[in-house]
């Protein structure tokens, strides 16, 4: 019976802490989630600054307006910086 009993705490402070460590790691990536759509914003906000300095070329024949494409490098310092702490850590490998 003590067997039994001392087994069972064991399993169950186990599974607590495994319980744990699985919210911790969905909390810390939902922040790094986060602070990678903060350096987007970031970037975005950059870019539209530049567009209002002046305007890309356009040739009203063959388009109506302008898109933001992401290219995949951050010229904005702040951007920078939240995208450096947002690929800190790789998730995908765990799930």
């Amino acid at each position: 019976m003590l067997l039994a009993e001392s087994l069972f705490g064991w399993y169950l402070g186990l599974t607590i802490a495994f319980a744990l460590i699985v919210v911790v790691v969905a909390i810390v990536a939902s922040i790094l989630t986060l602070a990678a759509r903060i350096a987007e914003l970031f970037e975005y906000n950059g870019q539209l600054g530049l567009m209002r300095k002046q305007l890309p070329p356009l040739d009203p024949t063959k388009e109506t307006g302008w898109r933001l494409i992401a290219k995949g490098s951050y010229a904005d310092l702040d951007g920078k910086k939240f995208m450096a702490g947002a690929t800190m850590f790789d998730f995908d490998s765990l799930q």
